[in-house]
Protein backbone atom coordinates (compact mmCIF):
# COMPACT_ATOMS: atom_id res chain seq x y z
CA UNK A 1 0.00 0.00 0.00
CA UNK A 2 2.71 2.64 0.71
CA UNK A 3 4.65 1.98 -2.49
CA UNK A 4 1.39 2.63 -4.13
CA UNK A 5 0.81 5.77 -2.38
CA UNK A 6 4.55 6.62 -3.03
CA UNK A 7 3.73 6.26 -6.19
CA UNK A 8 1.08 7.98 -7.31
CA UNK A 9 2.75 11.05 -5.21
CA UNK A 10 5.88 10.50 -7.26
CA UNK A 11 3.81 10.57 -10.60
CA UNK A 12 1.90 13.70 -9.57
CA UNK A 13 5.05 15.94 -8.56
CA UNK A 14 6.58 14.76 -11.74
CA UNK A 15 3.48 16.37 -13.68
CA UNK A 16 4.19 19.78 -12.13
CA UNK A 17 7.78 19.72 -12.15
CA UNK A 18 9.48 17.95 -9.83
CA UNK A 19 12.67 16.35 -10.41
CA UNK A 20 12.42 12.05 -8.97
CA UNK A 21 15.26 11.17 -6.33
CA UNK A 22 14.34 8.05 -4.51
CA UNK A 23 11.87 9.76 -1.45
CA UNK A 24 12.97 13.14 -2.51
CA UNK A 25 11.08 15.29 -5.05
CA UNK A 26 13.37 18.12 -6.23
CA UNK A 27 11.77 21.49 -7.62
CA UNK A 28 14.52 23.73 -7.38
CA UNK A 29 18.34 23.60 -7.53
CA UNK A 30 20.36 26.91 -6.98
CA UNK A 31 23.99 27.46 -6.20
CA UNK A 32 22.93 28.16 -2.75
CA UNK A 33 19.62 25.70 -1.96
CA UNK A 34 18.56 22.67 -2.90
CA UNK A 35 14.71 22.67 -2.27
CA UNK A 36 11.38 20.28 -2.80
CA UNK A 37 9.42 17.70 -1.01
CA UNK A 38 10.17 14.16 0.33
CA UNK A 39 7.90 11.49 1.01
CA UNK A 40 7.59 9.71 4.59
CA UNK A 41 6.06 6.07 4.46
CA UNK A 42 5.83 6.07 8.07
CA UNK A 43 3.59 2.94 9.70
CA UNK A 44 0.33 5.22 10.22
CA UNK A 45 0.18 7.10 7.16
CA UNK A 46 1.84 8.41 3.88
CA UNK A 47 3.36 11.91 4.83
CA UNK A 48 4.86 15.04 2.44
CA UNK A 49 7.39 17.15 3.59
CA UNK A 50 9.01 20.26 2.46
CA UNK A 51 12.90 19.87 2.89
CA UNK A 52 15.44 22.91 1.98
CA UNK A 53 18.80 21.85 1.88
CA UNK A 54 22.43 24.73 1.78
CA UNK A 55 24.18 23.25 -1.26
CA UNK A 56 27.20 24.33 -0.19
CA UNK A 57 26.60 22.22 2.99
CA UNK A 58 29.05 18.84 2.59
CA UNK A 59 25.92 16.34 2.53
CA UNK A 60 25.81 12.58 2.19
CA UNK A 61 22.56 12.50 1.45
CA UNK A 62 19.24 15.16 1.45
CA UNK A 63 17.09 15.20 4.38
CA UNK A 64 13.95 16.82 6.32
CA UNK A 65 15.69 18.56 8.96
CA UNK A 66 14.59 21.61 7.59
CA UNK A 67 11.43 21.24 6.53
CA UNK A 68 7.82 20.44 7.47
CA UNK A 69 5.46 18.02 7.29
CA UNK A 70 2.74 19.89 5.22
CA UNK A 71 0.57 16.52 3.80
CA UNK A 72 -0.92 13.36 5.19
CA UNK A 73 -2.46 11.22 2.86
CA UNK A 74 -4.80 9.58 5.24
CA UNK A 75 -6.52 13.10 6.37
CA UNK A 76 -5.73 15.10 2.44
CA UNK A 77 -9.07 17.39 1.99
CA UNK A 78 -8.33 18.54 -1.50
CA UNK A 79 -6.60 16.97 -4.34
CA UNK A 80 -3.04 15.70 -4.43
CA UNK A 81 -1.80 17.54 -6.65
CA UNK A 82 -3.24 21.25 -5.69
CA UNK A 83 -1.72 20.11 -1.71
CA UNK A 84 1.57 19.79 -3.53
CA UNK A 85 1.22 22.90 -5.44
CA UNK A 86 0.57 24.41 -2.18
CA UNK A 87 3.40 22.90 -0.05
CA UNK A 88 5.53 24.02 -2.19
CA UNK A 89 4.33 27.52 -3.24
CA UNK A 90 5.22 27.88 0.81
CA UNK A 91 9.08 27.16 -0.04
CA UNK A 92 9.29 28.74 -3.51
CA UNK A 93 10.92 31.63 -2.96
CA UNK A 94 13.87 30.19 -0.57
CA UNK A 95 16.83 30.08 -3.17
CA UNK A 96 19.81 32.18 -1.67
CA UNK A 97 21.72 31.70 2.04
CA UNK A 98 19.87 35.16 3.25
CA UNK A 99 16.24 33.81 2.32
CA UNK A 100 17.23 30.73 3.78
CA UNK A 101 18.12 32.25 7.05
CA UNK A 102 15.17 34.72 7.46
CA UNK A 103 12.94 31.12 6.69
CA UNK A 104 14.54 29.14 9.72
CA UNK A 105 14.09 32.52 11.93
CA UNK A 106 10.48 33.08 10.63
CA UNK A 107 9.56 29.66 10.86
CA UNK A 108 11.49 29.43 14.46
CA UNK A 109 13.30 25.91 13.40
CA UNK A 110 15.65 25.22 16.12
CA UNK A 111 18.20 22.25 16.22
CA UNK A 112 21.96 22.08 15.68
CA UNK A 113 21.15 21.20 12.01
CA UNK A 114 19.31 24.80 11.78
CA UNK A 115 21.81 26.55 13.91
CA UNK A 116 25.09 24.88 11.83
CA UNK A 117 22.95 25.92 8.62
CA UNK A 118 22.39 29.30 10.18
CA UNK A 119 26.46 29.37 10.66
CA UNK A 120 27.70 28.39 7.32
CA UNK A 121 25.07 30.79 5.54
CA UNK A 122 26.70 33.95 7.21
CA UNK A 123 30.34 32.14 5.99
CA UNK A 124 28.75 32.20 2.39
CA UNK A 125 26.86 35.51 2.32
CA UNK A 126 30.87 36.91 3.57
CA UNK A 127 29.30 38.03 7.10
CA UNK A 128 31.80 36.98 9.00
CA UNK A 129 32.01 38.89 11.92
CA UNK A 130 28.42 37.14 12.39
CA UNK A 131 29.88 33.74 11.76
CA UNK A 132 32.45 34.61 14.10
CA UNK A 133 30.02 35.24 16.84
CA UNK A 134 28.68 32.10 16.52
CA UNK A 135 31.27 30.16 16.47
CA UNK A 136 31.63 29.21 19.84
CA UNK A 137 28.20 28.08 20.54
CA UNK A 138 28.83 25.76 16.74
CA UNK A 139 31.92 24.01 18.18
CA UNK A 140 29.53 22.76 21.00
CA UNK A 141 27.30 20.95 18.33
CA UNK A 142 27.90 17.01 18.28
CA UNK A 143 25.32 15.71 15.59
CA UNK A 144 26.51 13.72 12.83
CA UNK A 145 29.30 15.05 11.05
CA UNK A 146 29.54 18.73 12.19
CA UNK A 147 32.62 18.26 14.41
CA UNK A 148 34.32 16.71 11.33
CA UNK A 149 33.59 19.62 9.42
CA UNK A 150 34.19 22.10 12.16
CA UNK A 151 38.04 20.67 12.35
CA UNK A 152 38.30 21.33 8.19
CA UNK A 153 37.22 24.42 8.27
CA UNK A 154 39.64 25.38 11.61
CA UNK A 155 42.14 23.90 8.81
CA UNK A 156 41.22 26.23 6.08
CA UNK A 157 40.41 29.41 8.23
CA UNK A 158 44.60 28.93 9.77
CA UNK A 159 46.12 28.89 5.92
CA UNK A 160 43.37 31.87 4.61
CA UNK A 161 41.11 33.51 7.07
CA UNK A 162 37.42 33.19 6.35
CA UNK A 163 37.79 33.43 2.60
CA UNK A 164 39.33 30.05 2.41
CA UNK A 165 36.65 28.88 4.57
CA UNK A 166 34.30 30.29 1.53
CA UNK A 167 36.28 28.07 -0.74
CA UNK A 168 35.72 25.01 0.56
CA UNK A 169 31.87 25.60 0.82
CA UNK A 170 32.57 25.65 -3.08
CA UNK A 171 33.85 22.36 -2.54
CA UNK A 172 31.44 20.75 -0.61
CA UNK A 173 28.96 22.10 -2.85
CA UNK A 174 30.61 20.35 -5.94
CA UNK A 175 29.93 17.02 -3.42
CA UNK A 176 26.61 17.64 -2.80
CA UNK A 177 26.06 18.30 -6.26
CA UNK A 178 25.85 15.07 -7.05
CA UNK A 179 22.93 14.13 -4.69
CA UNK A 180 21.00 16.17 -7.11
CA UNK A 181 22.65 15.12 -10.80
CA UNK A 182 20.18 15.45 -13.43
CA UNK A 183 18.24 18.27 -11.69
CA UNK A 184 19.07 21.66 -13.54
CA UNK A 185 20.76 24.42 -12.01
CA UNK A 186 18.52 27.62 -12.45
CA UNK A 187 21.02 30.64 -12.81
Amino acid sequence: MKSVEKNRIKSVARKIGFHDKGDFLVRARSKDIIAGLAIDGAPSSTYVWTFLLPAFDDLEFMHMSLGARVVNLATLEQPLEESLKDAWDAISPIRDAERLIAYLDAEGIGGEYAEWTRFICLIRLGKFDEAEGMLSSVKNLTAASIPQKLKEMDEFKSYGGWAAVQDLLVEWSSRTDQLVSGVPLEL
